[in-house]
């Protein structure tokens, strides 16, 4: 569809002269960079990517895409050592790191996020990702999710049960949002 809309403008009846010439070259490049945005979104997406690299450098990926579009600070940040997780909980913990930094880019309107990523030593794992957004009430959306409306939320913490992972939302509207998902590595 994007690459329709560009063939559109490309195909314009309009001299270098008119009024419109300028913000549709504009639009043009805008669209361009949608497309480009696009496809690196999409091959981030790609299952094979994940596991080829290690969850941190995938949510690096991530975080690095949002700050080259600047529409937000974002900072990046992991402590400890990191350690592996079998594909499976690695696949999942990046998918729920992509529902919730996805919501937070469409719902938020912040201005700062900061996603931490730590390793401890005593195998456990934790993922923070805060933003100073407009916040919302944890409750009423976790009880929209039961009722069917909010698929994204219930997704995230099916997902989170499936890997037994917790998630705590902290947020409240015109606070910002917290969310932590916790973990903890079970050696074989």
């Amino acid at each position: 569809m994007l690459s329709v809309v560009k063939i559109s403008l490309a195909v314009l009846p309009m001299e270098k002269t008119h009024e419109a010439w300028e913000p549709v070259q504009s639009s043009r490049q805008i669209l361009n960079k949608a497309i480009t945005d696009l496809s690196n979104l999409t091959k981030s997406l790609h299952t094979d990517r994940i596991t080829e690299i290690s969850l941190a450098e995938s949510i690096r990926f991530e975080t690095e895409a949002v700050k080259k579009l600047r529409i937000m600070d974002v900072n990046y940040e992991v402590t400890g050592e990191e350690f592996a997780f079998d594909e499976q909980k690695k696949i999942f913990l990046f998918r729920m790191f992509q529902e919730v930094f996805n919501n937070m880019l469409k719902h938020s309107q912040a201005k700062q996020v900061k996603v931490s990523l730590n390793y401890s030593q005593h195998n456990t794992f934790a993922m923070v990702i805060k933003d100073d957004g407009v916040g919302f009430d944890v409750e009423e959306k976790r009880r929209q999710a039961s009722s069917g409306t909010g698929v994204g939320l219930k997704s995230l913490f099916n997902r989170a049960k499936l890997v037994g992972a917790t998630i705590t939302m902290d947020s409240a509207p015109g606070k910002g949002t917290t969310t932590t998902i916790a973990i903890e590595r079970k050696e074989n």
